[in-house]
């Protein structure tokens, strides 16, 4: 008897360790690497976090928080909450917003364009792009050519 009790204590046990542990891989996971981190609800976290290295090559540190993402018919936007380490000045670390703008064909964020943008940014940011060049500050790395608008050429 005292054998079946200490079998079904064990099942038990076990049972309950797998339980936790399902639980724990269920839950979202934080996209980091070293000091360079992107909210764990956003889909393409490490793709993201090429742009932004991309978009400030200098910085140590960097970390995308808040993400609110919209679209057009052309491109899809992310806007994030941008925590960035500063080099000079009297802070070390630089808050801002950027929005990053992806081609709808595109299959990642790796290649997509950073803006500085001005401004808090709470709502949805659905284009067009031209705004963001108007108002906001592209970011100092360019993606291909080929994610770059196409300006007619003038000859006929």
């Amino acid at each position: 008897m005292r054998s079946h009790v200490y079998w079904i204590a064990l099942v038990g046990l076990v049972l309950v360790s797998c339980k936790e542990r399902a639980i724990e891989s269920a839950a979202p996971q934080s996209t980091t690497s070293g000091e360079f981190s992107v909210d764990p609800g956003f889909i393409g976290g490490p793709s993201i976090l090429a742009a932004a290295k991309r978009a400030s090559p200098e910085s140590q540190r960097i970390s995308l928080s808040r993400p609110v993402l919209g679209s057009d018919a052309r491109y899809d936007y992310a806007t994030f909450f941008v925590g960035r380490d500063t080099h000079g000045g009297f802070e070390s670390t630089y808050f801002r917003y950027w929005i990053f703008a992806k081609l709808k064909s595109s299959r990642d964020w790796s290649e997509a364009r950073v803006f500085d943008w001005p401004r808090d940014y709470i709502d949805p940011f659905i284009g067009p792009v031209s705004r963001l060049e108007k108002e906001g500050r592209e970011l100092p790395e360019k993606p291909n050519q080929s994610l770059q608008p196409t300006a007619p050429s003038g000859r006929g």
